[in-house]
């Protein structure tokens, strides 16, 4: 395994110009602790639409609006209840308005509509049939992107039917909807920060595997061979035991998903790990050419 990474290098660089070229929203006054999301990529337009719910909870007295990080996204509304709230965008921070202010410790939910076609933080690969998202939320879906802020998240993803999905947390379930597109369902319950929300998709094949209770799943482009998939990753299962057993814990989920992408994917979320289709090519030529840990 390589000592010292430059691809590695790049990615955290990237990952911090990107949180400290956000404008902060005003975490200090309320924290989020739960978004549900329903969220439709358009691999044609490599746009966006969506409609989230922001779950918070006052932390001051008084409060009468919070900002949110939006990204280059339009917004189309912003309701509580049936109530229309006032909002204002301002470059990438959404600000919005209470008609009645919390209370501090008060709960209170808001749902925003909006769509968009992002200059970065989701990837479209049209003639691949994938699209995944990098690191930055807030340029797909409103949110507070802290490193430092951590929330729940639920997404209803809504995709073309035939793809293979993979997002944060845990599997629940999918549906076939009137248009025939697939809406697929995931949980994340433990509060993380936002640049660990993420999801994938794509005409991917699928190899799994099973050690200790935990499911590996593998998701590539159908031009590997499942011996291909196997000599790739053939030290995962070795490399969470490594990482379980230095902090202590059980790796939380039953399922580890890793998925092979085009474009230049290197990406932790919270649940599965986005790697490029050239890392498992260069693997193939030099099983010592690794750098998953």
């Amino acid at each position: 395994m390589k000592t010292i990474n430059k691809k590695l290098i790049f990615c955290s660089i990237f990952v911090i110009c990107a949180v400290v070229s956000n404008l902060k929203a005003q975490t200090n006054l309320f924290d989020v602790t739960n978004y549900d999301a329903v969220i439709a990529p358009d691999l044609t337009a490599k746009s966006v639409t969506g409609k989230v719910f922001v779950r918070f909870n006052s932390l001051t007295e008084n409060l009468t609006e919070i900002t949110l990080n939006a990204g280059a996204l339009d917004i189309d509304s912003v309701r509580e209840r049936l109530e229309k709230l006032e909002f204002e965008k301002t470059e990438s921070l959404l600000k919005i308005r209470f008609a009645r202010a919390l209370k501090k410790g008060e709960t209170r939910e808001v749902e925003i509509v909006y769509h968009g076609t992002p200059r970065y933080g989701i990837n479209f690969f049209p003639e691949q049939n994938q699209v995944y998202t990098v690191f930055s939320t807030s340029q797909w879906m409103p949110c507070v992107d802290a490193p430092d802020d951590r929330a729940g998240f639920r997404l209803n993803l809504i995709t073309p039917k035939g793809v293979k999905t993979v997002a944060g947390g845990v599997f629940v379930g999918e549906r076939e909807l009137s248009n025939g597109k697939i809406s697929s369902r995931w949980e994340q319950k433990n509060e993380v920060p936002t640049y660990l929300f993420g999801f994938a998709f794509g005409e991917f094949q699928e190899l799994t595997s099973t050690e200790n209770q935990t499911t590996f799943r593998f998701l590539l482009d159908k031009s590997f061979s499942a011996a291909d998939i196997k000599k790739i990753f053939v030290d995962a299962k070795a490399m969470l035991r490594f990482f379980e057993s230095k902090a202590g814990v059980k790796y939380p989920y039953k399922t580890y998903t890793q998925v092979l992408t085009e474009g230049n994917a290197q990406q932790e979320v919270d649940g599965f790990t986005l790697m490029t289709a050239r890392y498992g090519r260069d693997v193939l030529k030099d099983e010592k050419d690794i750098w998953l840990g």
